[in-house]
């Protein structure tokens, strides 16, 4: 009978090892892809002040409404880290070093609030670096699909991204 329990125990404890990390932080897994979603509360900004500021966003292209959403594409969004507080050496080299990064973004928006979805997410090349001498997928940085998780060095790297990706999105 001390066996049985034993096992039931041992067997529980090991479950913990194979639950899929689906989160870390404000990126999430969604269809089998890394995407990053923030939601944004704004007492003083109606959803036409929403709608008319990401219309005029620099780094947004090809935007269009449906349905209380903008649907758009963003490229080429080079992080200042510096100006973020950051410096070269706390920063992952796909943010210091790359040439940013491109994605679809789609803009949920209503009144006082609006959440912000970027999937599809690639980092850019940077012709005067060696290591980003192509675009590559943000996915393969970010996320280990065959086991289900984050890569382990991610989270730091991760906070930083999310942190600019965060300010470049608030309304200001």
């Amino acid at each position: 009978m001390k066996k049985f329990f034993f096992s039931w125990i041992i067997a529980i404890c090991s479950l913990g090892g194979w639950a899929q990390e689906d989160r870390c932080g404000n990126f999430v897994i969604q269809n089998d892809a890394v995407c990053w979603e923030y939601i944004y509360v704004d007492s003083t900004k109606t959803s036409n002040d929403i709608r008319e500021y990401f219309y005029a966003m620099d780094i947004i292209d090809n935007a269009h409404d449906f349905n209380n959403r903008i649907i758009a594409s963003m490229d080429s969004f080079r992080p200042n880290y510096k100006a973020a507080g950051y410096t070269y050496a706390t920063v992952p080299l796909y943010i210091s070093r790359s040439g940013g990064f491109s994605g679809k973004v789609v803009i949920e928006i209503s009144d006082f609030q609006y959440k912000v979805t970027l999937s599809k997410i690639i980092i850019k090349e940077n012709r005067n670096n060696a290591l980003f001498d192509s675009d590559s997928s943000f996915d393969d940085i970010a996320y280990n699909f065959k086991k289900h998780r984050f890569k382990t060095l991610f989270p730091e790297g991760g906070a930083i991204l999310d942190d600019l990706f965060k300010s470049k999105f608030q309304i200001k």
